[in-house]
């Protein structure tokens, strides 16, 4: 075989090892159509799978289906922003994928009347096990190239939206800020302490709700796209206008799940992408 028909075979076998989803150096991040809720799937450039946040009680279904479209048959790593059922619901759904996983949430008491609690409980049975644990306020989990840098609300408010889990995701320059359903004093909060909130893309706060997303909140993070979960018609009136519009007017590009249906953008660690049927745009 001459040398560049060697070469060329040689191209061709890497391409084919490549992990599934992303190309060589390449970060993959989908945010799944879950309806009501959340569930981002982030693919690292050496094949690992991180899942932050899991849909709801009923569309856990719909994420452990995509999970298999993508021949992932287990997550190295799951992340629960905080407990509302439509961040950790679907992890019901999600039992023989996470076996083996790193499991993080904010480690709150999980308390709830009736059958609600109940819930909690099979909650704490399934996931606070095995490999679980609390991550420390600015503490950077790191997967091949992807880091994942954890921020934990320290003020007075106790609601769970408040204290939700914050995670950057970093791939090189590329910035992904996940705030989960952190509001207006989530925000505040991590503005007053000086956090470096820049990012390329924002996990808008609380399904886009009037109750997040304020105007140096958005300035502060400045970010080209602007992703919001939600299902069509939502019950609670999300997205609110007036968040849309204000992420519009600082040149953000709103893209909503309930409109797009899964959303993925790739990152070559310094420059992210979305797709659009196959092609990035």
């Amino acid at each position: 075989m001459g040398g560049t028909a060697a070469l060329s075979a040689l191209i061709i076998l890497l391409a084919l090892l490549s992990p599934a989803g992303a190309i060589a150096g390449e970060a993959v991040i989908t945010f799944l159509d879950v309806g009501e809720g959340e569930a981002v799937l982030v693919e690292t450039p050496g094949g690992k799978k991180v899942l932050v946040d899991t849909g709801n009680l009923v569309t856990g279904r719909s994420v452990a289906q995509a999970l298999r479209r993508r021949s992932i048959d287990s997550l190295d790593a799951v992340f629960i922003t905080h407990h509302h059922p439509d961040h950790m619901g679907g992890v019901f759904h999600l039992a023989p994928f996470i076996e083996e996983a790193l499991r993080f949430d904010n480690g709150v008491e999980l308390k709830a009347p009736g059958c609600e609690g109940d819930m909690y409980r099979y909650f704490a049975d399934l996931f606070r096990t095995g490999r679980y644990r609390v991550p420390a306020d600015g503490e950077e989990i790191s997967f091949d190239e992807v880091t994942f840098h954890v921020m934990r609300y320290g003020g007075e408010k106790r609601d769970w939206n408040t204290n939700s889990l914050v995670i950057m995701v970093r791939h090189g320059g590329v910035r992904i800020l996940l705030m989960g359903d952190g509001g207006l004093e989530t925000e505040r909060y991590l503005i007053e302490k000086g956090v470096d909130l820049r990012a390329q893309l924002l996990k808008v706060g609380h399904h886009g709700a009037a109750d997040a997303s304020s105007e140096a909140f958005i300035k502060a993070v400045s970010p080209r796209y602007a992703v919001i979960s939600i299902d069509s018609g939502n019950r609670r009136g999300y997205p609110s206008k007036e968040v849309v519009e204000r992420l519009r007017r600082a040149g953000a590009r709103v893209l909503i799940t309930a409109e797009r249906g899964d959303i993925t953008l790739r990152s070559d660690g310094s420059a992210l992408k979305k797709e659009s049927k196959g092609n990035s745009d």
